[in-house]
């Protein structure tokens, strides 16, 4: 599978692999609901705040403004594999809002060295 953003060959975060977790953004920031594709980190809530997620029934509109995961796993076990193949269709194009957006992915995403990652 194909990304716009570029994603090294032997990266444990492909668009096969989409993890959860929470990060600080910066040392005062509070802590962030967040995924990884490739070598960046990718602010789960701007994407939801765009409206990335609309379109997914049963999903909470704010989930992911959380400082934790607790919520969105609260969900049905339904909702989850929605919101990855969602993420898939961002990264691979096939849903445009965040490749054709520069504005966006400025706000979205990270590079993974620049985040502190909390269990």
């Amino acid at each position: 599978m194909t990304s716009w953003l570029d994603i090294p060959e032997d990266s444990d975060f492909s668009l096969q692999n989409i993890p959860f977790g929470v990060c600080s953004l910066s040392p005062t920031s509070p802590h962030c609901c967040v995924t990884a594709i490739g070598k960046k980190v990718v602010d789960l809530n701007v994407l939801q705040d765009a409206g990335a997620f609309s379109g997914i029934a049963g999903l909470d509109a704010n989930v992911f403004s959380e400082s934790s995961l607790n919520n969105y796993l609260a969900h049905p076990p339904e909702v989850w594999p929605k919101v990855r193949r969602h993420l898939m269709d961002l990264f691979n194009g096939n849903d445009e809002l965040l490749s054709s957006n520069e504005a966006l992915q400025q706000a979205a995403l990270y590079d993974m060295d620049d985040v502190t990652m909390h269990l």
